[in-house]
């Protein structure tokens, strides 16, 4: 767990002498500059209670995945902030800037994302992200009749023929 291990050797040379550390003083760990030993433990009991469940908000998962990228378990961390974006209440700025930096691992999310953009106006992008998101192992019925109540009259006939082939090879 090289992962776990960065955050540990980050996180006991900060409680150790947090008064001696330069901003630059730690290249490997450059994120942790400035940080002091409360905010660091409260970063660290944040961490354990979003990895303990996968069932929290969208907001709590993003808040902490855009403060601290690259902590461990973060990929587990996007998939469930994706299952986790109600699609009948959200922000659709905050969507479209979690998914700027951390692009999305599900179909439910790459429909999140489409929806998202065409919420904000950006209507090119939501249709390229529409398109991905209908090409998508494991997109649920829900998000289906949702992408094509939405989109459908986008698709093409080349769309709907990407998804009959990955329906057809993932079988």
């Amino acid at each position: 767990m090289p992962g776990l291990l960065l955050i540990s050797t980050a996180a006991l040379a900060l409680m150790a002498a947090p008064e001696q550390m330069s901003p630059r003083a730690d290249p490997v760990a450059p994120g942790f500059s400035g940080w002091n030993e409360a905010s660091l433990q409260a970063s660290i009991n944040e961490w354990r209670r979003l990895r303990g469940s996968d069932l929290l908000p969208f907001q709590d998962y993003a808040t902490f995945l855009m403060a601290h990228p690259g902590w461990p378990g973060e990929l587990m961390m996007r998939k469930a902030a994706e299952r986790r974006i109600d699609p009948n209440n959200y922000v659709p700025r905050d969507v479209v800037m979690f998914f700027t930096r951390f692009p999305p691992q599900t179909g439910t999310g790459q429909v999140r994302y489409a929806e998202a953009l065409d919420s904000t106006g950006r209507n090119g992008e939501a249709r390229v992200a529409a398109t991905a998101a209908w090409a998508m192992k494991g997109l649920n019925p829900d998000d289906e009749t949702r992408l094509m109540a939405r989109f459908g009259s986008q698709l093409t006939p080349t769309d709907h023929d990407r998804r009959m082939e990955r329906l057809l090879w993932d079988r």
